[in-house]
Order: structure tokens, then sequence, then C-alpha cells
């Protein structure tokens, strides 16, 4: 699917990218900065609720949901929405790829939205990249 530059997009957020953008110690830090800065503007942010879940484990353990759920709020990040048919579809590529739960929730949805990815795990970039999935790991 072609796009124009200034077509708003879909990108749909790993929870590496999500930790990462929070964490300023992070050792994807600013690379997670600089894809926010580059495609927030332009794009729908969204994140499956899976993915929601698994970013904000730290933040639950450290009393700061609150203020995580502000910030996510501020960046304009959504749930992704989801379907009747998702979990039949997981389930399949939880069984055909190996990869992890969280991670098939994820390409699921990039690829159920027709939507890009954002992610720093180079496995679920190599299965999303083989599914046909635009993968953004560095703001271009």
């Amino acid at each position: 699917m072609a796009r124009s530059r200034n077509a708003v997009t879909a990108i749909v957020l790993d929870a590496s990218v999500l930790i990462a953008v929070m964490q300023p110690d992070d050792a994807h830090h600013d690379r997670a900065r600089r894809i926010m800065r580059r495609h927030a503007p332009l794009s729908e942010l969204l994140a499956h609720r899976v993915t929601l879940a698994e970013s904000a484990v730290g933040a639950a353990r450290g009393g700061r949901l609150a203020a995580l759920q502000q910030a996510y709020a501020r960046l304009g990040l959504q749930a992704a929405p989801t379907d009747e048919q998702e979990p039949w579809r997981v389930a399949a590529l939880r069984a055909s790829s190996g990869m992890s739960l969280p991670d098939c929730f994820v390409l699921d949805a990039a690829t159920n939205l027709r939507a890009s990815l954002a992610t720093f795990d180079e496995a679920l970039g190599t299965a999303a990249r083989s599914a046909g999935v635009e993968v953004m790991t560095e703001a271009r």
C-alpha cells in the first residue's frame, strides 16, 4: 500500500519501543524517541492491550501506573482495535511460528490493521517483514 509522506498512517508499537521511550536509561531510548518524534505527529499510535499490560509491569511494580497511563495519553497512544477472529488468528500464528504469545498479538494487530510495526525485537521484526509488514526500527 503506497502512502504519501503526509498521509496519516497507523503504527503498532511493540513493548520494546514503549518501554524504551519511557526509560531514559534503556539502551534503545534515543532510537525510540526518534521514532516517536518523526512519526507521532502524522501517525495513529496503537498498541495491543497485551502490549500495554506487558509494558506497564515495571510501572505497576513501582507504583507509577497512573503516571504511565497519563504519559501514554500524552503520546496519543490508543489500544489497537480487535475483532472476534483475533484469538483464532493468534492461536494459528503461535502454533506455526513458535513466537511468544505477546509477539503474536502484536504481529496480528499490525497485519490485520495493515499498519507499520515499531519494534527493537529482531525476531519479531523478521517475522513481520516475512508477513509483509513494514518494520520501523529507526526514524526515517
